[in-house]
């Protein structure tokens, strides 16, 4: 066997032992070709003389009747027709040439809903014609060929169909009908002869589909199912059929033995051998009496040798193991395992006395401290990027709170007199540079609720300055309510001013929309209500956009025609070409010949053949309305658009929910399609569109049909959250800022209140502001009144 490698045994195991752990897709087409070869001389080696009556390469009708012309009376001569998914058995008898068919594959549906062996029988039907038919020469160049013509071309009436994305389309993952080669071809030749009664066998068949974000899954050989079905019905038509069996089964123990001596000599895993020989004991057991001794024999002497072989590797692996001793110091135990604070009695002292009240330190603001705050050019503060220390950033948070409390008001007044894109952006740029500082700075409730009252401020001007701009946003929920911030714990009386104006703003925003739908849902099918659908009725942009894209889009597909005339023709002519070459054999030093593509000017041209392929033309809008307009706003959507939805998401699900729901991940953006890349001109947004199915075929093998070249833009967009990587739809939790606080805290209002009687007295007033639940509020200050008013009575029993 130095025709094999260690890859290519990997291989063959992968397709005879069929282990728990198979590739996640389809293995190169050449290396595939190369394994499958091994496998042929593996078979060969066992079985005389079958390399001569089996072609391993693509089928020719010169390579079959090279074959056909060495079959002698008995031999059996199997075809794989691959992409027909077929395979015929040619037996050559005294007066009649006999061609049996079945199907290779079954279909990957039949394959995932078994949940274990496929009871199949072999063959489906034959057809029996006379000899000297058989040995006309017009008669094998016809049949012959068709069977090389059929080998090649992939039919689409005989592919699958499958919906993606609501189109139907070829599903180039599943196997072909067969039924060009066991209906069409076998009903012309029975013509020329007549039907018989095949004498078929049932095997037990274990198949695998294996796919993962690839572009064909793993399939088991059909080689080595076309060599077992030809070996088994051979010995079936020599012998009686019980006898038959079990030298098939006899001859699958020896081929195991020699694929296991094989896999031990080439150093593969300790579980690959491990299953072989498995599989050669489970074999063995079911032979039971009818075992060759000289077959049990070797069976188990290669097993043991194997055994032994890996037996000596773990005890080596072992005897390393051992060797590596961990040495404990004794004397250095009481070092490491005893802690001493010597300097920090003061400092324990003094955190003990809690009844003691000390002066808080004075503090002075050094005169080269750098500004806290930078003023942009539309006026809005920013926290200076230079700041570094903690310190200093606290200080910057509470200055840039501030002026929101201040300032803001009036800056908004200005603003509404001539508002911009740029105020909307420079206001969600602040907000989120706020926010991403005050959640590493904050902890206690009471900061995090002057946080939140702070970046709903800056949203407030937000919703303000952006309904100016874009009247219909005001048609739409705010999606945050005014009761979110009720519970927010905010001492100062200018905070609660601040919070009653908000609430006042949402309560009018509430009361004025004019829609039911969200900007955040997707929308139906069939809906005309939703933001987008109306938004694009206003806008000339979006419409002159849509104009463009629909006349670039035909000027492209008459270019695809153009490339398929050209792709077609180059086909034809090469494939005319093809047929007229033969291959290339070497005479070896002994005599033999040798086929060796690399050098064969017929196989480098079928290669050629084989590789030219040509895109699919996909229409780059959506064929639902709703859809395409959802994508024309998403390719040209409005800064102010941009900005206010950055702004509110980030609020009503960063801030205001603890968990979120994965789903499933997204597959294909909106602004990843090719077709329309070259039209994005939008803000930066953290929602976009995407879609959650695969995407249809996306290239054709020459010869194709021009029609099913052009496809419907199929994918179905939803909004997604591309900074958490999660879909819109799924986050159906109600914002709760009170329970987002407490959160921070690491205390739940039931902890906190359950520790009061284990604190001391001036400790326990300090829990109460930490309570942030407006409904228990009152009742835990009036329990925690009667508490700390009512003496403690100790009662001592005798």
């Amino acid at each position: 066997m130095a025709h094999c490698s260690k890859a290519q045994l990997e291989c063959i195991i992968d397709h005879i032992i069929l282990p728990p752990k198979l590739p996640d897709k389809a293995e190169d087409s050449d290396f595939v070709a190369a394994a499958e070869k091994a496998l042929l001389y593996l078979v060969v080696s066992v079985i005389d003389r079958f390399q001569q009556q089996y072609p391993s390469d693509r089928l020719s009708d010169e390579l079959l009747s090279k074959a056909f012309s060495k079959m002698e009376l008995q031999d059996a001569l199997p075809i794989r027709v691959r992409a027909q998914n077929a395979g015929l058995i040619c037996r050559r008898h005294k007066d009649t040439l006999s061609i049996e068919c079945f199907e290779l594959s079954p279909r990957s549906g039949d394959v995932m809903r078994c949940s274990g062996s496929l009871r199949r029988l072999f063959p489906a039907h034959g057809v029996a014609i006379p000899i000297d038919v058989a040995n006309d020469t017009q008669f094998r160049h016809e049949f012959f060929g068709m069977l090389a013509r059929m080998d090649l071309e992939v039919v689409k009436e005989m592919m699958p169909v499958s919906q993606k994305a609501k189109v139907h389309c070829t599903e180039s993952r599943d196997t072909c009908h067969p039924g060009l080669v066991t209906e069409l071809l076998m009903t012309t030749i029975s013509a020329l002869g007549r039907p018989f009664k095949v004498s078929q066998i049932q095997k037990r068949i274990r198949d695998d589909v294996v796919w993962t974000n690839s572009g064909l899954p793993w399939r088991r050989s059909t080689l080595w199912l076309i060599l077992r079905v030809n070996i088994q019905t051979t010995l079936a038509v020599r012998v009686d059929a019980a006898t038959a069996v079990t030298i098939y089964k006899n001859f699958m123990v020896y081929f195991l033995t020699k694929l296991l001596s094989l896999a031990s000599e080439l150093d593969l895993s300790v579980d690959q051998c491990k299953l072989i020989r498995m599989k050669i004991a489970r074999r063995v057991v079911k032979l039971g009496g009818a075992i060759l001794p000289f077959l049990q024999d070797s069976a188990l002497a290669t097993t043991e040798a194997v055994s032994k072989a890996h037996s000596k590797l773990w005890q080596s692996v072992q005897d390393v193991d051992t060797r590596r001793h961990t040495v404990l110091n004794l004397d250095t135990v009481e070092d490491d395992t005893v802690l001493t604070l010597s300097t920090s009695r003061s400092a324990l002292d003094s955190a003990l006395r809690v009844n003691e009240q000390s002066a808080p330190p004075s503090f002075s603001i050094p005169s080269d401290y750098p500004d806290w705050l930078t003023i942009g050019n539309t006026g809005l503060p920013s926290i200076n990027s230079a700041i570094e220390s903690k310190t200093e950033k606290l200080y910057a948070l509470a200055e840039h709170e501030q002026w929101v409390s201040q300032s803001l008001p009036s800056w908004v007044e200005q603003t509404l007199t001539r508002p911009s894109k740029h105020h909307c952006s420079s206001l969600e740029k602040s907000a989120q540079c706020y926010n991403d500082i005050a959640l590493r700075i904050y902890h206690c409730p009471e900061q995090l609720s002057g946080m939140l009252l702070t970046i709903a401020d800056l949203w407030h001007a937000m919703d303000t300055i952006a309904g100016s701009i874009i009247p219909l946003l005001h048609d739409y929920s705010p999606e945050i309510s005014s009761n979110a911030f009720t519970s927010l714990l905010l001492p100062k009386k200018v905070q609660m001013m601040q919070l009653q104006k908000l609430e006042s703003h949402i309560n009018n925003r509430q009361e004025n929309i004019k829609s039911t739908a969200s900007i955040f849902s997707d929308p139906g099918p069939t809906t005309t209500d939703a933001f987008a659908y109306r938004y694009f009725d206003r806008s000339s942009e979006l419409k002159e956009l849509r104009t463009k894209i629909e006349a670039d889009a035909k000027a492209d597909w008459e270019a695809k025609e153009k490339e398929w005339q050209e792709g077609s023709t180059k086909y034809k002519e090469l494939t005319k070409h093809w047929a007229t070459l033969h291959c290339n054999y070497v005479v070896g030093r002994r005599g033999g010949e040798s086929h060796i593509k690399k050098r064969c000017k017929r196989c480098n041209m079928k290669s050629t053949i084989d590789s030219m392929t040509i895109a699919v033309f996909e229409w780059p809008l959506p064929k639902l309305e709703i859809q395409c307009r959802q994508a024309l706003l998403k390719l040209r959507c409005p800064v102010v658009l941009a900005a206010w939805r950055n702004l509110t998401w980030m609020i009503v699900h960063d801030l205001g929910r603890l968990s979120q729901v994965t789903g499933v991940p997204s597959f294909v953006r909106l602004s990843d399609f090719e077709g329309l890349q070259r039209y994005i001109n939008t803000a930066p947004s953290r929602v976009v569109l995407c879609a959650s199915h695969t995407p249809g075929k996306s290239h054709y093998t020459y010869p194709v049909a021009l029609e099913d070249l052009r496809s419907d833009h199929g994918r179905y967009y939803q909004y997604f959250d591309k900074a958490r990587d999660i879909w819109i739809k799924h986050q159906t939790e109600q914002p709760s800022f009170p329970q987002n606080a407490r959160h921070c805290c690491g205390k739940t209002l039931t902890n906190i209140f359950s520790m009061q009687s284990t604190q001391p007295h001036t400790l326990k007033t300090k829990f109460l502001p930490r309570k942030s639940n407006a409904r228990l509020r009152w009742v835990y200050m009036s329990t925690l009144h009667t508490h700390l008013s009512e003496p403690t009575v100790r009662q001592h029993s005798g």
